[in-house]
């Protein structure tokens, strides 16, 4: 009987995320509406000048400086109130000597204002007089074009994580839709005789289906868009057949049920075989015509593998983790797809899940992110410094709430695998 090849947690995030660098990443354009949390796959630059006008930074009146030199409490300076102007609209008339206008916070200075006195500074004596009793120089609050951002400045980076904050600048200069890079996709399959579709009626010695549904949302939440969900018995060429099918257009294929070694250890066999088959994307996407989207290598960007390149196989069959030992780790080289066979127990597939698959997604998303300011800082690869806790592998202490190596279901007793 062949034994498994352990891997420690740290080996296999360390593999996966040399494998996932080598995943081809699609650019696609969203609207600004659905952009949040995706990565910008281009530099943003500002498309025009901000402000595109002379700006005023308080509320108050906008006067020729000269008018005011010399004014004090004691002595003020009386200027005639030509209009209210109010914002976002243009003054009717410019000012002269002798002159001023009222403009609110943000709004548009006349021609021939060159300052703002803060409406704290004025007192009204009727609707067309007040009195400055403070003097001001040339360009006092005053935001000239351009002063926050010239046309042609870069406004994002590409990689920049849109959070609300770059949402809202985007929306500011008038950009209603980006360039970002696509989000990783992923086929669910669950396996086993004893399963039954939720919604189907009981039968005797059968249990529903729960690890679908689980890892679906646990993919949705990692950042993986989930292309399709497949419940299927232990039939190894039915199986093979949807392996093959769902490997054209599925960045991760993750499957669970049947890794444990056994009479129904068909995981290990499928993905060997699948991951190990000289047939390339196209190959794969003629065999499987007309079933959903496929790959393109149209519009793709490939980054950099830090961690070197895996060959195609299995490279992991049994991680030094419980429950959760008897995980397979599979890269279809040809087909830039992850194969990850979980345990069939749904808390050890869950939080196998966690520990391996989001770490790493978020890793990997992390690096395209980085050196942007707003999501670096991750850690390593290893874990130390996540949010599962220094060096955690066994589970304990981190948000995913099992706390415990030995997990326990009820009804199910203690989970070995």
């Amino acid at each position: 009987m062949k034994l498994l090849h352990v891997l420690t947690l740290d080996e296999a995030r360390t593999r996966l995320y040399a494998c996932v660098r080598q995943i081809p990443r699609r650019k696609i354009t969203v609207p600004l509406t659905e952009a949040a949390d995706h990565i910008l796959a281009e530099d943003i630059l500002a498309p025009f000048d901000v402000p595109g006008f002379r700006r005023s930074a308080v509320d108050g009146y906008a006067v020729i400086a000269a008018d005011t030199h010399g004014a004090g409490d004691s002595i003020p300076a009386f200027l005639c109130v030509t209009e209210q102007i109010k914002i976002g609209e243009r003054s009717l008339r410019p000012v002269t000597r002798g002159e001023c206008a009222y403009v609110p916070t943000g709004g548009m200075l006349p021609d021939g204002a060159d300052a703002m006195v803060m409406i704290e500074y004025c007192e009204a004596f009727s609707d067309t007089d007040i009195a400055v009793n403070q003097p001001v120089a040339a360009g006092n609050h005053v935001v000239l074009p351009g002063d926050d951002m010239k046309k042609g400045d870069l406004l994002l980076p590409e990689g920049t994580r849109l959070r609300f904050q770059e949402i809202g600048a985007l929306a500011s200069m008038g950009i209603t839709s980006v360039l970002v890079y696509a989000p990783y996709t992923a086929t669910i399959i669950s396996t086993g005789n004893e399963l039954l579709p939720p919604g189907s009626a009981p039968r005797e010695g059968r249990v529903y289906d729960s690890n679908t549904y689980a890892l679906s949302a646990q993919a949705e939440h990692a950042g993986l868009r989930v292309l399709r969900r497949h419940l299927v018995p232990d039939d190894p060429e039915l199986l093979r057949q949807i392996l093959l099918s769902v490997m054209t257009d599925s960045d991760f294929v993750i499957l669970s049920g049947g890794s444990s070694q056994g009479k129904q250890d068909m995981t290990a066999m499928l993905f060997e075989e699948v991951s190990g088959s000289s047939r390339g994307k196209q190959d794969m996407a003629i065999m499987s015509a007309g079933q959903g989207i496929r790959k393109s290598t149209d519009n793709l960007s490939a980054a950099a593998m830090p961690c070197g390149e895996i060959s195609g196989g299995i490279y992991a069959h049994g991680l030094a983790l419980k429950p959760g030992k008897p995980t397979i780790l599979a890269w279809d080289k040809a087909g830039k797809t992850a194969l990850i066979g979980l345990p069939g127990h749904p808390a050890a597939a869950s939080m196998v899940f966690e520990l391996l698959v989001s770490r790493v997604l978020k890793l990997a998303v992390s690096d395209e992110a980085s050196g942007h300011g707003n999501d670096s800082g991750h850690g390593s690869v290893s874990g130390r410094g996540d949010d599962f806790g220094p060096g955690n592998v066994s589970g304990r202490g981190h948000d995913s709430g099992h706390g415990n190596d030995s997990v326990h279901e009820q009804g199910s007793g203690n989970v070995d695998d």
